[in-house]
């Protein structure tokens, strides 16, 4: 499935609320509306910076959020479910909505979310407590893996915030995963973004 329409979203300047936070609420808005549409999405962050004295107010992401989708329709009835609220936490446009489609480029990425590992997925095999000390071994890696890694401030639909940690990666032309719900990649379904 290639996500070829996009739109942006741009936070309203605020002190008192970190680009963090306030992107992690723009994502969860996108999140919801997709769940209430059916309409899957891509997310990419243009303003993206390794470097922390060239981010956007202490935020490697920036300050903007980058909405893919598969068609300008899907684009326009993703942000119409939250317009309001979308329009609270974001600046808008005098004209309205303005869903662009990107140009044709050999640059890619995809931005790719990383997990903990909840449990053993095995416990029943007959050498589980080998097996648990190689699961402990490998949440412990990747909690050191993720500790290098930008995340942003989340809360789920039952108010409980967690950490949405996001790696960018280069990808390949003809990677057509499909998204999870927070329109990332996953390490099995890698979603290619052109970059320009």
């Amino acid at each position: 499935m290639k996500f070829t329409s996009y739109f942006d979203l741009t936070l309203l300047a605020d002190e008192e609320i970190s680009a963090w936070d306030g992107l992690g609420r723009v994502l969860r808005l996108i999140h919801q509306s997709s769940a209430a549409t059916g309409l899957p999405f891509a997310v990419d962050f243009p303003d993206w910076s390794s470097e922390r004295d060239k981010s956007v107010r202490g935020c490697v992401f920036g300050n903007r959020l980058r909405v893919f989708t598969t068609s300008e329709d899907a684009a326009t009835a993703l942000y119409a479910t939250k317009r309001a609220d979308l329009q609270s936490w974001c600046r808008s446009n005098k004209q309205g909505l303005v869903v662009l489609t990107a140009p044709a480029t050999d640059h890619y990425t995809a931005y790719l979310m990383h997990r903990i590992p909840s449990g053993i997925s095995r416990p029943n095999a007959p050498d589980a407590e080998r097996w648990k000390s190689l699961q402990a071994q490998a949440r412990e890696r990747r909690i050191a893996q993720q500790r290098s890694l930008p995340f942003l401030t989340m809360r789920s639909s039952t108010g409980h915030k967690f950490r949405l940690v996001i790696e960018r990666i280069e990808a390949s032309a003809d990677a057509d995963g499909m998204p999870n719900g927070y329109g990332l990649s996953r390490s099995t379904q890698i979603v290619a973004l052109p970059q320009w």
